[in-house]
């Protein structure tokens, strides 16, 4: 892509969870359940920082799902 981002997919399901960066942490992480709202931010390739522009926020359903920012 010649935007600098890659595709990426995330594949959830209640048996193997979810691990995601804890709000206001760089470094702990908690495991998300059903019912939890996340936040997709997206980094450039080669920026050491987040682009505010493009993010993505979805709720976790009880069943298997895959999420595409």
């Amino acid at each position: 892509m010649g935007s600098g981002y890659d595709n990426a997919s995330i594949t959830w399901g209640e048996t193997n969870g979810l691990t995601v960066c804890k709000t206001a942490s760089k470094t702990e992480t908690v495991q998300a359940k059903a019912g939890d709202l996340i936040t997709v931010r997206i980094q450039q390739s080669g920026s050491s920082s987040f682009d505010p522009m493009h993010f993505s926020t979805f709720t976790l359903k009880a069943e298997n799902q895959t999420i595409t920012p």
